[in-house]
């Protein structure tokens, strides 16, 4: 004969499932009933709180409907304040051209790690990490003054928003050489890049001095204005400027203007001190601009 050893929470299990706990074994059913006898008030209620006829409290019931009175209720009304979405967020890193569907975009930013350090004098940029650290000609614009910014809102600004990136980290390339890694050249910080302001003190001009070691970029705002400026309406379409392309990733991805290996961190006054200086620039030339 097999005997079977029954452990109190096992009894206590069974108790607790009542006599409705269809699928049990005959004999489990027995012993549950002899293990009873040697259990104790706390254990039986310890096994689930079994009320007297060996149901389990199920609780109150909440009806659909009706949550109770301490529960937030939110109410949305879908034909309230009801407008057209702004087509601004259908937007684009560049001229969309090559995209499908290229009339379903209202805004175009020019930006990019390649305008950090972008020379709208000579139209010459630094590449950083992406690229060796190299200063060239990629962005095109050829000799003419301001060419890369003022094609790109030609190209863009009659179907939205020209967004165009002004450099704001205090160096630009110097030249267009395409000869590889900018730091091995001795004392590159000054011989192939050029000091980046955000005001000439003479005044914003868009024909620059190329011959000096300086670059103003209220004059390439200038520049913009004088010819697009009054293709803007509102905030839907226009030139309008964006200060940088993330600056928090300065050190990472042009260390060459961040002490020469990225250890110039960039700190929360820094950014604040170029930004007010840079933006209070584009305010002063281009006071309808966004």
């Amino acid at each position: 004969m097999k005997t079977a050893t029954l452990w109190p929470w096992m009894a206590a299990l069974l108790l607790a499932c009542g006599p409705d706990a269809g699928g049990m074994d005959a004999g489990l059913d027995d012993a549950a009933s002899g293990a009873d006898a040697g259990l104790d008030a706390s254990a039986r209620d310890a096994g689930g709180g079994a009320t007297d006829a060996g149901q389990r409290d199920a609780g109150v019931r909440l009806e659909p409907g009706s949550p109770g009175p301490s529960d937030v209720q939110v109410e949305v009304d879908t034909f309230a304040d009801v407008h057209a979405i702004s087509p601004l967020i259908y937007g684009i890193n560049g001229a969309a051209e090559s995209t499908p569907h290229p009339e379903h975009y209202a805004f175009f930013r020019s930006g990019g790690n390649r305008m950090t350090a972008y020379n709208w004098e000579n139209n010459a940029s630094n590449a950083g990490a992406d690229y060796f650290h190299q200063n060239d000609a990629f962005l095109g614009g050829g000799d003419t003054p301001g060419e890369v910014p003022r094609s790109f809102v030609a190209d863009t600004i009659s179907r939205g928003v020209s967004l165009v990136t002004i450099p704001i980290i205090g160096y630009v390339a110097a030249d267009t050489l395409g000869d590889g890694d900018v730091g091995g050249t001795p004392d590159f910080l000054n011989t192939r890049f050029r000091r980046s302001h955000a005001n000439d003190p003479s005044g914003p001009s868009e024909i620059p001095v190329t011959d000096d070691a300086e670059v103003y970029q209220d004059g390439m705002v200038q520049l913009l204005e004088s010819r697009f400026s009054s293709m803007r309406a509102g905030e839907h379409r226009g030139v309008h400027y964006s200060l940088d392309n993330e600056p928090d990733l300065w050190a990472a991805t042009h260390p060459r203007l961040r002490g020469g290996d990225g250890s110039l961190a960039l700190t929360y006054d820094e950014l604040w001190t170029r930004t007010v200086e840079y933006a209070s620039m584009v305010r002063e030339v281009a006071p309808s601009a966004l």
